[in-house]
Parts: C-alpha cells; sequence; structure tokens
C-alpha cells in the first residue's frame, strides 16, 4: 500500500513524524508537507508564482506552498498513484466548525476531489503550549489506520473522514472508544482583547466552547476518539 502524508504545521513538526511512525507498518510512505507553517489557511491554492518542492530525505519532500497545494503536487508529481493520503497529526483539535478554516481538513478535501480515499488526523490538547508525548497521537493513529486501511480492517471509510483524538494518557489509549459522529456546528465563540496600539489579540478560549451531546466536540472532550464524515 502507497500512502501519501502531508500536514499544515510544516514538514518538520512532531505530528507528522508520528503519522509516519505509524503509516509506515501498513505500507510505503511518501510526504510532501509545507515548507513552512500554514494553519488555519483553509483551501487557499497557490496560481501566481512556480512551487517549488525541495527533497529533505529519502521520500520526503517539503513545498512553498499550501496544504491543498501539497496534494496536488504530491498526488499529479512523483510517479505513483496512492491507495491513501493521510493529513496531520495537526498540533490542536479541528472539531466542529473548525473543518472550514483548517489546512489540514482541506488537504483531506483536495484528496477527495481529486478521487482518493483520504483522513484528516488532529490531537486536542488542553494545554497548546505545553509539552506533549507524541507518542500517544501515535499509538492513537495506528488503532485508526488499522481499522479504516489496515490488512484486517474493520470499517469500510468514506472517501474522506476527520478524526480527532483525545488529549488522554498513553496507558489509556488502547481502551479510547471510537465515535462515529455528526459535526457539532456550534461555532468557537469570538473574544478578543484590546491592546495599547489599538490592535486586537484573539482571547478566545478553546476548552471552553459549547458542545452538543453526541458530536465530535463532546465526544473528543469526553476522551473519545470522534470520527466525522467530510461532507462534499
Amino acid at each position: 500500500m502507497k500512502i501519501l502524508l502531508t500536514n499544515d504545521d510544516g514538514w518538520n513538526a512532531p505530528g507528522l513524524a508520528a503519522l509516519a511512525r505509524a503509516s509506515r507498518e501498513f505500507g510505503d510512505v511518501w510526504i510532501v508537507a509545507p515548507a513552512t507553517h500554514m494553519s488555519g489557511i483553509s483551501h487557499q491554492v497557490t496560481w501566481e508564482r512556480p512551487l517549488k518542492l525541495d527533497e529533505k530525505s529519502n521520500q520526503t519532500f517539503s513545498l512553498d506552498g499550501t496544504p491543498a497545494d501539497c496534494v496536488r503536487v504530491g498526488t499529479t508529481q512523483l510517479g505513483m498513484k496512492f491507495d491513501w493520503i493521510f493529513s496531520g497529526i495537526n498540533n490542536g483539535a479541528n472539531l466542529g466548525t473548525d473543518i472550514y478554516v483548517s489546512g489540514t481538513v482541506a488537504a483531506t478535501r483536495e484528496a477527495i476531489m481529486q478521487g482518493h480515499q483520504s483522513i484528516a488526523f488532529s490531537q486536542h490538547r488542553r494545554d497548546i503550549f505545553g509539552e506533549f508525548d507524541w507518542s500517544v497521537s501515535e499509538a492513537i493513529a495506528k488503532r485508526v489506520i488499522a481499522q479504516f486501511a489496515g490488512p484486517n480492517a474493520t470499517q469500510k471509510s468514506p472517501s474522506g473522514s476527520n478524526v480527532n483524538f483525545p488529549d488522554v494518557p498513553v496507558e489509556e489509549v488502547e481502551q479510547i472508544e471510537i465515535i462515529n459522529c455528526e459535526l457539532d456546528r456550534k461555532p468557537l465563540p469570538l473574544a478578543f482583547e484590546k491592546r495599547s496600539d489599538g490592535s486586537f489579540m484573539s482571547c478566545s478560549v478553546y476548552n471552553d466552547r459549547e458542545q452538543t451531546a453526541g458530536r465530535d466536540i463532546a465526544a473528543c472532550f469526553g476522551g473519545c476518539i470522534s470520527i466525522t464524515e467530510i461532507d462534499m
């Protein structure tokens, strides 16, 4: 099985490295990821200038473009057909209406548009600025990939899925429930701090966002792996 990986946190992000380690247990992995951090860029694509593909190591490339650009170049310029395209593991959740601004999810959406099966992976973090053990995300990713794309897959995937991992200790990984659920369309409440120079800084608290029982935000915040279908 051939797998193409990308993300929106950049080619050298720890979440991408964790996803690569997990994916290599299932197939031959290639990486085309943004040269710089591209979080929150949504489905932007580059038309106005050439895109430079830089080989960082064997089967690992950076592209000076967006996550959607990475999928477009990776699926057309590497000379092979990929069975799966995985995006992530994002540093932070992509729940609810986050899917409309997420570069991670946009890469998966682009893959679907190009006729590929694809999964977006994101890791919820209670403390986004603190230390994090990415081996937890790697272990969860292995569980999800095995369920959808492994040789003994137990669940048929839709063309695209958005998967969010809960923030739990590594010893709880095997007990985490996987929940297929609907997207919670309640947006993150907006809050801004006005600074002395007249500028505005977002101060919304992600973990305080409203939840609807049985939908993806509540599932992930409640300690489960949430899976929602990416609706084209």
